[in-house]
């Protein structure tokens, strides 16, 4: 067992791990389509409740949602590389290249958009603003208040 040495949380590597945590670690794998345990799983592993209740909002996430997975990596990837937040784009950028998003198409970078629902274009009631930068609701296909959106995320343009 490492230590993070900032505030002494053991990391709790896959050899490490007690069957209950080494099973929550597995199904992790499975659903992140990763290779190996992200970090931030292996710091949550020191409470196992704390890992299974995190995991459990995880895997609700990827159930609900109404993008593809791998959509959304690239949508994750992008975030966090203009975020500058190094481990979170090498993550997301291994889930991308796990999931077959090519080496040309993660370089190129992406801007993503959401758009109104259909009966809004339709009937013609929709505004510039209505076209708006994607948030976590519009992943899940919900808005703050549980409705659906209606809308969809849709990137917009490759960008260098």
């Amino acid at each position: 067992m490492t230590e993070v040495p900032a505030h002494g949380i053991p990391v709790i590597e896959e050899h490490e791990a007690s069957p209950e945590v080494a099973e929550i670690f597995a199904n992790l794998k499975q659903q992140l389509q990763t290779p190996s345990v992200p970090n931030w799983a292996k710091l949550l592993a020191s409470s196992p409740s704390a890992l299974k209740m995190y995991t459990g909002m995880l895997y609700a996430f990827y159930e609900h949602m109404s993008l593809s997975q791998s959509l959304v990596a690239m949508i994750c990837f992008t975030i966090a590389e203009r975020s500058n937040c190094t481990y979170c784009a090498a993550l997301n950028e291994l889930t991308c290249r796990t999931l077959g998003v090519d080496e040309a198409t993660l370089t190129a970078g992406a801007v993503f958009k959401v758009l109104p629902p259909v009966r809004d274009l339709v009937d013609h009631r929709i505004t510039v603003t209505d076209v708006r930068d994607v948030q976590i609701g519009d992943l899940l296909g919900r808005r703050a208040d549980g409705a659906g959106t209606g809308g969809g995320v849709l990137p917009t343009r490759w960008v260098s």
